[in-house]
């Protein structure tokens, strides 16, 4: 798959992270998900999400694009 620049710029940032945390929140709430997965899910994006481009473009390209 081909991305530009601006596929990893849309994928961070605090609204996004916050978003993203909602809704697993939700999940949780109703019993879709458990809480490990809430943990390892949500706070491994939140985590992504909150640093800086480059190190999102790297671990995206090493872990989740191989």
């Amino acid at each position: 798959m081909r991305v530009s620049k601006d596929y990893y710029r849309r994928r961070r940032g605090l609204r996004l992270t916050v978003s993203s945390l909602k809704m697993k929140a939700y999940f949780l709430r109703t019993g879709f998900i458990s809480f490990t997965d809430f943990i390892v899910s949500g706070f491994g994006q939140a985590f992504v999400s909150i640093m800086p481009a480059s190190f999102t473009e790297w671990f995206y390209k090493t872990f989740l694009r191989k």
